[in-house]
């Protein structure tokens, strides 16, 4: 007889939730877990799953979001009730004129001026046979304490016939200071606690609901990283979704490639893990090609490791723009299509990748005495392909040649890499909005000189405005400022006036 697999602590959780819907009998249920897991989103599904199977068919879902009264909590319950059957939709105009129906011409006598408060007490007395979810506990206002919370949810299901089901992250209630208060009551209140901890499949399962062969990419890479954050996932969903239809008609790899970086990147912005974000745009290539003077830390070892193993190589232009995208709450569909049309012409032409990444395999992956082969490929790559080594490819290769003893080498490297970009525009050169930093002295001081070269042809009584209007400005700004004459000063202040006159 085939042994039977061991349900997941998710599925005995789900089960124990349904159970707790199909039974009438009044009860207080307490879901915990960090922020993010999915718990709201998970009790609300299968409150829609069970849906009239339901045993009670009032609902009413309250957040504690900074409600700061008891009396306000005691409203929120009658107004935002709702039947069963009007789960999807959720409290309207419609189902709180049904509420109030309910109260019968006399009860609503009541409710005129000055004796609002009366009003509210008689709605509150009309909450009977309810399920009701008390969310957000640990961010309530300051005023409302949670014995009073505990103490209402104890008096609805005792003499009410409610069914209460709390929603809280406990751990927030240490910083709130109401964790003990919780700990103490919460045992004479609470019938049954769970504790909602999904790993990242089930967290995977709970937020992407896709069938396509990116959406299952998109889930692998999650689960490479341990990603368990519901709203994260959610969010790297979004971020796939955007950026999908801009990539279907390329090389599939180009949309694996930017499915891979969008859930790593995606994770280091929302999750803030910066130094994971840093060490991927600084130092990953300089490891990768074993550039470091110095040994990695052990907390950059890690960072490394992570990196080998999800895998991620190195950051290029592709990857950039979606960064930058997800930075700013946006992706470019321009720049984005411009740079997967060059990689989809890389993928396109082996002899193009080989000639590339070649010599950084030769050189990582054997041990021949292939030097000079190797310092010949990267000389032949940044010069036969300048569209396809970055500037930290140039990096890496200039700092490779000098350590291997060859500066004439690394010399031609950089004059090959300046010629092949001469025509670029200023901003190709601004090494410090790139977020990353070049490590050659002599790389950086040529970027730097290109950079310096072009004319700033801006208006200068117009940049002069535009730092009295943000309170800010930058090196450039200066650069500018500087060149500017005492009595060219006087009539740019004139032509201030007309230039704030106008806007």
């Amino acid at each position: 007889m085939a042994r039977k697999e061991k349900p997941t602590a998710l599925v005995l959780l789900h089960k124990e939730i349904i159970r707790f819907l199909k039974d009438p009998t009044p009860e207080v249920l307490c879901i915990r877990g960090k922020w993010g897991v999915g718990k709201t989103y998970t009790w609300e599904n299968l409150l829609k799953e069970v849906g009239k199977d339901v045993a009670l068919q009032s609902y009413s879902y309250v957040s504690l979001f900074g409600l700061d009264t008891l009396d306000r909590f005691k409203l929120s319950t009658f107004e935002n009730a709702i039947p069963i059957a009007s789960i999807a939709t959720g409290p309207t105009m419609e189902t709180l004129g049904e509420n109030l129906k309910s109260f019968g011409a006399k009860a609503l006598g009541v409710i005129k001026p000055g004796l609002t408060t009366i009003a509210e007490q008689a709605a509150f007395l009309s909450v009977r046979n309810y399920i009701i979810c008390i969310d957000d506990i640990e961010r309530k206002g300051e005023k409302l304490r949670v014995i009073d919370i505990l103490g209402l949810a104890s008096l609805l299901k005792e003499r009410r016939k409610c069914k209460i089901v709390l929603i809280l992250n406990e751990d927030e209630l240490d910083k709130t200071g109401d964790r003990e208060a919780f700990d103490k009551y919460s045992e004479k209140v609470i019938d049954t606690s769970l504790l909602f901890e999904p790993t990242s499949a089930e967290a995977c399962q709970i937020a992407f609901k896709g069938t396509e062969t990116s959406d299952e990419l998109m889930r692998e890479n999650c689960q490479k990283l341990e990603i368990a954050n519901i709203r994260i996932l959610k969010k790297i969903e979004r971020l796939v979704s955007d950026v999908r239809p801009h990539l279907t008609g390329f090389d599939p790899r180009v949309l694996a490639q930017a499915i891979s970086s969008l859930v790593l990147f995606g994770w280091c912005v929302y999750a803030k893990q910066d130094e994971l974000l840093r060490y991927t745009l600084n130092e990953r290539y300089k490891s990768r090609y074993a550039l470091n003077d110095r040994k990695l830390t052990e907390d950059q070892k890690k960072l490394d490791d992570l990196l080998e193993a999800y895998p991620f190589g190195l950051v290029d232009a592709l990857d950039r723009v979606l960064l930058d995208g997800i930075q700013k709450g946006f992706i470019d569909s321009d720049e984005l299509i411009e740079e997967a049309r060059k990689l989809d012409d890389n993928y396109k032409n082996d002899s193009l990748r080989h000639a590339v990444q070649g010599p950084w395999d030769a050189y990582r992956d054997s041990f021949d005495d292939n030097m000079d082969e190797v310092c010949k490929g990267l000389i032949h790559a940044v010069k036969t392909y300048p569209d396809h080594t970055p500037i930290n490819y140039v990096d890496g290769a200039i700092m490779f040649l000098k350590r291997m003893g060859k500066p004439a080498d690394a010399q031609q490297v950089l004059d090959d890499w300046l010629e092949a970009n001469k025509d670029q525009p200023r901003g190709f050169y601004d090494i410090r909005s790139g977020g990353f930093s070049v490590q050659d002295p002599d790389l950086r001081t040529a970027i730097t000189n290109r950079y310096n070269s072009y004319s700033d042809t801006r208006d200068r009584a117009e940049v002069l405005f535009k730092i009295a209007k943000d309170h800010g400005w930058n090196e450039e700004d200066i650069a500018l400022l500087s060149k500017v004459t005492p009595h060219e000063f006087y009539e740019m202040f004139k032509r201030l006036r007309a230039l704030s006159c106008g806007r």
